[in-house]
């Protein structure tokens, strides 16, 4: 019976901690790192960090400093990020820069897409748009029942 009321007055002081929290951060955001907190002025304010990845030429360009021999660190000064997300890039390859991404032979070409969607729109099979592109009817099906090739 004793641990019971310590269990009950555990449960109403854990409540009593979250609602003062909650009245204090302004409406209960979470303390999580997309929101940071400024306590000044007793006002609170969310500021977002703008994050953005590498595209493919940032990427090429990162992989001739690394080749040239620079440093982690002069990498990510040189695009204004943090030498761990630098790293993040260069780890998984071992060092050494990644082949050129091809897509599959298998794959519809732009152009072969076109035709789909020209057969699709005169409400042609897809048998029938695979015989015009020399192609075999399965990767052509799933294209064709989209409706958008």
């Amino acid at each position: 019976m004793n641990s019971k009321v310590s269990q009950v007055d555990g449960i109403c002081s854990l409540r009593a901690r979250k609602s003062r929290t909650r009245s204090v951060s302004g409406g209960g955001l979470k303390r999580s790192t997309r929101h940071f907190i400024s306590w000044e002025r007793w006002s609170v304010a969310m500021y977002q960090r703008f994050r953005r990845g590498f595209t493919a030429s940032d990427k090429t360009e990162l992989w001739d400093r690394w080749q040239r021999g620079e440093s982690l660190k002069a990498i990510g000064r040189a695009f204004g990020k943090p030498s761990s997300s630098i790293y993040f890039q260069v780890s998984p390859y071992g060092g050494i820069r990644p082949a050129p991404r091809r897509r599959s032979r298998l794959a519809l070409t732009l152009a072969e897409r076109e035709e789909v969607s020209r057969g699709v729109a005169i409400h042609r099979s897809a048998r029938s748009i695979a015989g015009l592109l020399g192609r075999a009817r399965r990767p052509v099906e799933p294209a064709a029942q989209s409706g958008h090739g």
